[in-house]
């Protein structure tokens, strides 16, 4: 699954820690000032007495920091901020605004060092409601095909991420297991390789080719329908069941054996119009297989 970067949440936190470090940037040169203002037999012991920023609530933004990294594997910076956050905990009577200051700077030279060794990927806006979509071809398909679900949620990644080739190879992935489904409704848990005499072997259905299953199918279908009489019934079986294997004969000869043979390569446009036959064809398929 693709990982995504909270941006917006990392940009209020950034915000939010030099604001932090403002105000305790402030605060100590107006310490500083008060102080010089002193005797020396008068100066204070210490200065972490804060007024405007609590150590409790640099805590709780710290360890927001920390979570946000560790989210995005920025592990040298979670690992600071959460050395920094133990220290101040463990001493608060060492606590003061110089300190703080200091340490707010080693925090953001940490994630700034983590970043400058990150790359990410930028998603156009109108594909950002691919990304990891459990239920990218509508809630129907993901509820009546739940085992092609991560196949259609990595093709609509890589649509996202301009990656047309390999969505395509996921979206035959999403279709052949869809095929397998039909293979089921039809009673086909097995494939023969040879019909030859004395050479009759058979292999499952997930290590057979995609010809040799469509063969078998189209004699389960044409077997079925001509026992049926004319009428609704053999109407409907025909409506369904014709169009399905022409749809998988289609995928094969037009995309799959060219993916799968590294004989194409695909641009996202193609994609999402492989995707709109791809969701055509499983809702179709859905009208009489069940789980």
């Amino acid at each position: 699954m693709m990982k995504i970067f909270k941006s917006r949440e990392f940009a209020f936190l950034l915000v939010d820690l030099e604001r932090h470090q403002a105000r305790c940037e402030q605060a100590r040169i107006i310490k500083k000032h008060d102080v010089g203002m002193l005797s020396p037999l008068s100066m204070p012991e210490g200065d972490c007495d804060v007024s405007q920023v609590s150590r409790e609530s640099i805590l709780e933004l710290w360890h927001k920091a920390a979570i946000l990294c560790e989210d995005i594997k920025l592990d040298h910076a979670a690992e600071t901020i959460r050395l920094k956050i133990t220290h101040v905990a463990a001493h608060p009577d060492k606590v003061d605004y110089s300190s703080l200051c200091a340490d707010f700077r080693t925090i953001f030279e940490a994630i700034s060092g983590d970043f400058w060794h990150r790359k990410f990927a930028q998603i156009p806006e109108e594909y950002g409601t691919y990304v990891n979509n459990d239920a990218l071809l509508g809630p129907e398909i993901k509820s009546k095909f739940k085992e092609a679900e991560a196949d259609i949620r990595e093709a609509g990644n890589c649509i996202a991420i301009d990656s047309g080739t390999a969505a395509v190879f996921y979206l035959m992935r999403a279709v052949e297991l869809g095929l397998r489904r039909f293979c089921s409704h039809l009673g086909i848990s097995r494939v023969r390789k040879s019909k030859k005499p004395g050479k009759e072997k058979y292999v499952l259905l997930e290590y057979a080719q995609w010809e040799k299953i469509l063969d078998d199918a189209q004699e389960r279908v044409d077997a079925k329908i001509n026992k049926m009489k004319p009428g609704k019934a053999k109407q409907r079986a025909q409506e369904f069941y014709i169009p399905i294997l022409k749809d998988i004969r289609g995928f094969k000869d037009a995309w799959r054996n060219h993916v799968m043979h590294a004989r194409a390569t695909y641009t996202v446009k193609d994609a999402e119009a492989v995707l709109g036959h791809v969701k055509g064809f499983l809702l179709r398929l859905s009208a009489r297989v069940s789980e």
